[in-house]
């Protein structure tokens, strides 16, 4: 039985609604799998984790066995780890400005102004 929202009474008859919560199972993955099984890179788990506590997502961890990895591994719900690389992927590359002065006036000759 849910909670109670409404009730009311009418001809001799009660009327009761009442709600239940929706619970969803999120879906907890880790970073090797939204990678699709491919090994991120370096230092990927680490950001990962320091934006998933920064952001209060939900963390989880179990224990795995492969041929090249035996040891705890962090979970996170997918929604969050979309979210995590689509935002990555659409940051914007600002190169840094090159620190390189130049020695001089540059001398042109009139012929070659392009105006």
């Amino acid at each position: 039985m849910g909670k109670i929202v409404s009730s009311w009474e009418d001809n001799g008859m009660r009327y009761i609604v009442t709600a239940t919560p929706i619970v969803v199972d999120k879906e907890l993955i880790s970073v090797f799998d939204w990678h699709n099984g491919k090994t991120p890179p370096p230092k990927i788990g680490e950001n990962v984790y320091k934006a998933a506590v920064a952001a209060n997502a939900v963390i989880s961890s179990k224990e795995v066995i492969t041929k090249s990895y035996t040891g705890k591994v962090l979970l996170y719900e997918k929604s969050f780890l979309d979210s995590y690389f689509n935002e990555l992927a659409t940051q914007t590359y600002t190169p840094k400005p090159m620190n390189t002065p130049l020695n001089g006036p540059i001398a042109y000759e009139e012929d070659d102004l392009p105006f």
